[in-house]
């Protein structure tokens, strides 16, 4: 294990004199065992360690402890330690990311600029192979661009480009260490919410990857890790060759560049725009030459024939916003915030599959028929084309024509917020009336609660006139 381990720090050009690692501890098995692994593997090279910990604060006084007990760990091996507390100026406004993403962006913004203080270049962090793994069908699940290429032993920061981030357990398993804990007489802490499986990680960890390594054995799992292995060198590829072309290093005009190399070429000057890199994003930009597109936040961007991505003001009325968030429905009280609107949602119940009696009209409140909805619902914004058909309409209609009849203003109704089912279209548009296929029967079997309040006061009042 030390071995490994110290072959990574010398990969990583870390095995030398005067380097110095900020080592991210959270108290759990992972990391406890990293921090041990590497003062035992850097004490050969004279690698200084300095301990950091960051407190989400998200399991109240659990978290606490977490905290309490990685300085004392820390404080036993006479090692610097810094902790990192979620304050009120770091809470950003509710917003369509989970608390899973928040939290990691959050830890990896403390780390980045606490590397950056100390004048530390990198951050040690505690991913192990099953934690590749399950980033790999992560990425499969969400269709990102670089699917199956999982995390990087060497990588930027997501924070800042000027820290590293090295993760040298990358090829053990989390049995290996736990063995090794075991051996060397560790203490660690569990954290109760990865037995949570409403976290898509969770129930990847606990639900698929032992019915794979059933159904199909070890070997499965090492497949997956050479795909994604192989997946990941490509990708390199990809960016390596599409940054030398941004750089006027290649004489290909971009139509003639291969595909992988457009798509690489529009991510990488995304990435630099601070732009969310998603696939339909991506391929948008590559197949519409000269055409804008709105990013969700007053700035349309467009590609050039020359293959640049350029962003500009946009006023909102002119642009459609094509961004979504989907996410899937669970069991339990779920909170969503997107586009300007706050939604708590929950499935419940009908008694006796007798259904719900009719709620009359209660703002901000809303039941659908569990079923019809399905397991994952879209939001998004209104759509030309898209076509509605409200309780007491006959038909479907156009959501152009019921926006005109109720006199919502161009502006306004681009920013109304829309929610689709997978399988059945939309159920249902802000400020207005729900879906006919959506609605409660004395034959539905559950009920989605669905309670909604739009932050900006201005559009609410506007939404009314629906």
């Amino acid at each position: 294990m030390v071995a490994k381990v110290s072959q990574q720090l010398e990969v990583a050009g870390l095995a030398r004199i005067g380097q110095r690692l900020l080592v991210s501890v959270s108290g759990g098995l992972d990391s406890v065992v990293l921090l041990d692994l590497l003062a035992e593997a850097g004490g050969a090279f004279g690698i200084p360690l300095e301990v950091a910990h960051f407190d989400h604060g998200f399991r109240g006084s659990a978290s606490t402890e977490d905290a309490k007990f990685v300085r004392e760990l820390t404080a036993a091996r006479g090692l610097p330690f810094h902790l990192g507390v979620l304050g009120a100026k770091e809470t950003p406004e509710p917003q369509s990311e989970s608390t899973e993403m928040r939290g990691r962006r959050w830890r990896h913004k403390f780390f980045a600029e606490k590397a950056q203080e100390l004048g530390i270049q990198t951050v040690a962090l505690g991913h192990h192979l099953d934690d590749q793994l399950e980033t790999v069908f992560l990425r499969l699940f969400r269709g990102e661009g670089s699917s199956i290429s999982g995390m990087q032993t060497i990588a930027p920061s997501p924070a800042s480009s000027g820290v590293r981030l090295f993760r040298p357990l990358l090829g053990l398993k989390r049995t290996e260490l736990a063995e090794w804990a075991v051996q060397r007489g560790l203490v660690f802490r569990e954290d109760q919410s990865n037995q949570d499986e409403s976290f898509t990680r969770n129930r990847i960890r606990r639900k698929l990857m032992p019915l794979i390594l059933r159904e199909f054995g070890e070997s499965a799992m090492d497949g997956i890790f050479r795909a994604s292995e192989i997946s990941s060198a490509i990708v390199d590829w990809a960016d390596l060759e599409g940054r030398k072309w941004l750089k006027n290093e290649s004489t290909s005009d971009f139509d003639g560049l291969p595909l992988a190399l457009q798509r690489s070429v529009i991510r990488i000057q995304l990435l630099a725009l601070k732009i969310e890199t998603t696939f339909p994003r991506i391929e948008w930009l590559r197949l519409n030459v000269g055409q804008t597109l709105s990013t969700g936040r007053d700035s349309r961007i467009q590609r050039t024939v020359e293959g640049r991505v350029l962003v500009t003001p946009s006023p909102p009325e002119l642009v459609m916003d094509a961004s979504s968030f989907r996410f899937e429905v669970i069991d339990g009280m779920q909170a969503r915030n997107w586009g300007g609107v706050s939604i708590d949602l929950q499935r419940v119940g009908c008694d006796q599959g007798s259904g719900m009696p009719p709620l009359g009209r209660i703002p901000g409140l809303e039941r659908f028929d569990a079923e019809a909805v399905g397991e994952f619902v879209t939001l998004r914004h209104w759509r030309a084309g898209d076509r509605f058909q409200p309780i007491g309409m006959k038909s479907p209609v156009k959501l152009q024509d019921l926006f005109g009849s109720a006199k919502i203003p161009a502006v306004r109704r681009r920013q109304l917020v829309v929610a689709e089912s997978d399988e059945r279209g939309i159920f249902w548009v802000e400020g207005l009336r729900i879906a006919v296929g959506f609605k409660l029967q004395s034959t539905s079997v559950r009920y989605l609660e669905w309670r909604w309040k739009r932050r900006d006061a201005f559009l609410a009042a506007a939404t009314r006139t629906c």
